[in-house]
């Protein structure tokens, strides 16, 4: 069992002990981190190597997209990268759509959130839509075509042809646009292989082309982080869209952080796909239900005075992993996780402006 899941289930016994479902079902008023490790410093050394690799390489680069997860539109990115290529023309896309429910107020506040930072050019995308290549897939070559033309190519004013490098975190579908962008454009299948697991690109590829007329090429990149993750609500965010691997905090407490998100959306489908009476605000009862719906079981050996006897107990990491992968495959509801209405939440997320020189990283 993980270590932090150990900890972690300790913390949640003493909490709720034995507790059954009450008709009126009431939730906790602010999520309790207990001891935790820390997201300060989760910058492996292969990412401060690519983004150093980035910059050697930008000269030859025309224009810059970087992808995020819409779940997360204002949260998790990384603000060192757009300080670091801002030379270049850039487009920012927010991906993931099909997984989030949008009103017009909500996307009015993120567009205006950004063109605050000084970002104009935002695109909601949805990179894996099945069959068909989704219709906002069409509109990102001529916005960087566009974007091109009207910059100075100091470095390739003779050459036609277009260099557009994709930058982002982890797991948010860099790999998945230049999949999209042959299958659409050129009608091709192929390209970087794509993981389901964040830090599966790990180095700065070669160019891949995406389009013939005109002619563009792409440059997929490793996932980059923030290096210095201060806010433990903004890790548990990119937790739980699968940008952080779950063994970082520990399967079990980003469980019981959805859990504890989706009772404060009061969205609770949960109920339903996991065949529940009603919602529930203990994550380690909810986890030990999924155990035994789903046969997730770990067998460990007693000693007894007879001799040792091997008994089944609930593998509350496995179930903790069936719940989040039924949550961010969008099968208990589609909602944005962070509240880009409330001016408290956008404020702080203005006042972020530190860029740090992953170049002092070894």
């Amino acid at each position: 069992m993980h270590q932090f899941t150990r900890s972690f289930l300790g913390k949640m016994r003493t909490r709720y002990a034995v507790r059954k479902y009450s008709q009126e079902f009431t939730m906790r008023n602010q999520f309790d981190f207990g001891p935790k490790p820390s997201f300060k410093h989760w910058f492996p050394r292969h990412m401060g190597k690519g983004l150093i690799k980035m910059r050697r390489v930008l000269k030859n680069v025309d224009c810059i997209i970087e992808i995020h997860d819409a779940r997360i539109p204002i949260s998790g990115r990384n603000p060192g990268l757009q300080q670091a290529l801002s030379s270049k023309p850039y487009l920012l896309l927010l991906n993931k759509i099909d997984l989030v429910q949008f009103t017009k107020q909500h996307v009015d506040a993120i567009f205006e959130f950004y063109r605050e930072k000084n970002v104009e050019n935002v695109i909601f995308t949805e990179l894996l839509s099945a069959g068909q290549c989704h219709p906002s897939v069409h509109r990102i070559i001529p916005a960087c075509v566009n974007l091109v033309q009207k910059s100075h190519r100091h470095d390739r004013e003779g050459d036609m042809d277009i260099n557009i490098m994709v930058v982002g975190i982890p797991n948010v579908g860099k790999s998945s646009l230049i999949k999209a962008l042959r299958a659409g454009n050129l009608g091709r299948k192929g390209g970087p292989e794509v993981g389901r697991n964040p830090g599966h690109t790990r180095a700065v590829m070669n160019r891949v082309q995406v389009s013939s007329n005109p002619a563009v090429y792409l440059l997929d990149t490793p996932g980059i982080f923030e290096p210095h993750i201060t806010d433990m609500h903004v890790g548990m965010k990119l937790a739980l869209c699968n940008t952080v691997h779950d063994h970082v905090m520990g399967p079990s407490m980003v469980a019981d952080y959805l859990l504890y998100t989706l009772n404060k959306h009061r969205d609770f489908t949960y109920t339903k796909y996991f065949n529940l009476p009603g919602p529930i605000d203990c994550s380690l009862t909810l986890l030990k239900h999924i155990s035994n719906e789903t046969n997730q079981f770990q067998t460990r050996a007693v000693q007894t005075g007879t001799g040792k006897v091997h008994v089944k107990i609930p593998d509350f990491d496995q179930a903790a992993s069936v719940f989040l992968k039924a949550f961010r495959e969008g099968k208990l509801g589609n909602f944005l996780l962070d509240d880009v209405l409330n001016f408290e939440f956008i404020h702080k997320f203005n006042e972020e402006t530190e860029f740090y020189d992953d170049e002092n990283e070894t």
